[in-house]
C-alpha cells in the first residue's frame, strides 16, 4: 500500500509538526496528533489538510494519528477526506486499535477523557465511539463472525444495543 499524502501538507505545516515531534522525542510522539491540531484553527484548515497531517503524524508512530487517518480514509466517516479507501482506513484503525488494546495506553486515557470534542465539530461526547463504529463497520464488512481481541476491545466501548 503506498499512498503518500505529503504534497498537500503546506511546507509551514510540515515544518510544524517535525519540530513537534522532535521537541517532544520518542515520549510523547504517541499524542502527536493532539498535541499538532490543537496549533492549528480546524474550522479554517481544510479537512484533506488534515487527513494528510493525521497521515504524516502517524509515521512517528502515534496511535491517535493512525486512528484519525483511518478515519479521515473511511467512507463511514462523515468528515472524511478527499481519499477513501476501505483497504487504508481499515490498515491504520487496525495499526491504532491494537496498540491501544495495549495495557496503560496514554493515547487510550486521553481519548476516553475525550479531549477530541475541542478539535473535531460535531463530536461533542462522541469521539471515541465514532471511532469504534467506523473500525467495527471496516471489520464486519470483511468478516461478520470476527471475534479478534482489537475487535472485542473496540467493542466494548460502544453503548449497549449497537
Amino acid at each position: 500500500m503506498n499512498l503518500d499524502l505529503t504534497p498537500i501538507l503546506p511546507k509551514d505545516a510540515i515544518d510544524s509538526m517535525d519540530s513537534l515531534a522532535i521537541s517532544n522525542g520518542c515520549y510523547c510522539s504517541r499524542l502527536l496528533w493532539p498535541k499538532w491540531v490543537f496549533t492549528v484553527d480546524v474550522k479554517t484548515t481544510s479537512v484533506n489538510v488534515l487527513q494528510a497531517s493525521a497521515q504524516y503524524l502517524a509515521s512517528y508512530g502515534c496511535p491517535v494519528s493512525s486512528m484519525m487517518f483511518g478515519m479521515y480514509c473511511s467512507r463511514y466517516y462523515k468528515r472524511h477526506g478527499n481519499i477513501l479507501s476501505d483497504e487504508v482506513a481499515l490498515h491504520y484503525l487496525r495499526l491504532s486499535f491494537s496498540d491501544l488494546r495495549k495495557p496503560k495506553s496514554e493515547s487510550l486515557e486521553w481519548l476516553l477523557i475525550n479531549k477530541a470534542h475541542c478539535y473535531l465539530p460535531g463530536q461533542h461526547n462522541a469521539f471515541f465511539n465514532t471511532a469504534c463504529a467506523v473500525f467495527l463497520m471496516h471489520e464486519f464488512e470483511i468478516d461478520p463472525d470476527n471475534i479478534s481481541t482489537s475487535v472485542r476491545f473496540a467493542h466494548s466501548f460502544l453503548p449497549q444495543g449497537r
